[in-house]
């Protein structure tokens, strides 16, 4: 009878080693923290737990499971009693029941309180009355999330201390702070096109109100964008073309100031 290959790297020889990292190259760490879970549970439970899952991953999508790590006591004491800290949060928030999530806004005031996990559908209500809107809308939001409107998710999100925003291929995160554009507003009020480039008309920007005709002399604005799509393509097209032929040109600076290195025949 042919022996099942263990899936632990402490159990593993050399070439089983091998031959599992050949086949899925993956690592899985156990962590868990050495806490009191009362009486009748060992103290490296949440350890164990981890181990085991990854135990259970590893058979189905492959890959080596690394000696547990246990990042030592979360609690003050080991006789099953909090740190002050979360003594007071439990008892300011009334917590007997565990599992139980808290919701509070930044001042600390209490939004709701949900003790045990029952179901999907108890959770689902419990966000419902914390945003205070109807469950109907959580229950949509849950189930298509990509047909959700994004002032929904961001006022769920919020609920939770959480926030929308959107980050660029390289990490970056797009604030006002790094698009100018999106802090202008027009003499009505409103925000600029999201999609037209914003210039400034001391700067260079025409102003495309001037070519009709209006029944009394108008200031052009501080702000404009170009309208047509040729012309404001050629803009990019140029603003673009300068950047890259700036780059080349400290890019060429920075070569020239390196030492050159010589060699004596």
């Amino acid at each position: 009878m042919e022996s099942v290959m263990s899936n632990y790297y402490i159990e593993l020889t050399p070439s089983q080693f091998r031959a599992r990292l050949a086949a899925a190259p993956i690592a899985y760490l156990p962590l868990g923290t050495l806490e009191w879970h009362s009486e009748h549970l060992p103290l490296g439970t949440d350890g164990i737990i981890s181990g085991g899952f990854f135990d259970a991953l590893a058979s189905r999508v492959g890959g080596i499971v690394l000696p547990m790590l246990f990042l030592g006591p979360d609690r003050v004491r080991e006789d099953g009693r909090n740190p002050p800290d979360i003594a007071e949060l439990q008892r300011r928030y009334e917590v007997s029941v565990f599992p139980t999530v808290v919701i509070a806004a930044p001042d600390g005031r209490l939004i709701a309180k949900h003790e045990g996990f029952r179901s999907p559908q108890a959770l689902a209500e419990f966000l419902a009355e914390a945003a205070g809107v109807p469950q109907s809308v959580v229950a949509r939001a849950e189930a298509h999330p990509d047909r959700t409107r994004v002032e929904v998710l961001a006022h769920l999100l919020a609920t939770m201390n959480h926030r929308l925003t959107v980050v660029a291929n390289d990490g970056t995160e797009l604030t006002a702070e790094n698009e100018p554009s999106a802090e202008l507003r027009d003499a009505a009020g409103r925000r600029y096109p999201p999609h037209l480039d914003v210039v400034s008309t001391s700067e260079g920007g025409i102003w495309w109100g001037s070519r009709f005709w209006m029944p009394c002399e108008r200031k052009p604005p501080e702000y404009t964008f170009r309208r047509e799509r040729f012309w404001r393509d050629a803009a990019r097209e140029r603003a673009e073309s300068q950047a890259a032929s700036r780059d080349t040109a400290e890019a060429d600076g920075a070569r020239a100031g390196e030492p050159t290195e010589t060699r004596g025949t």
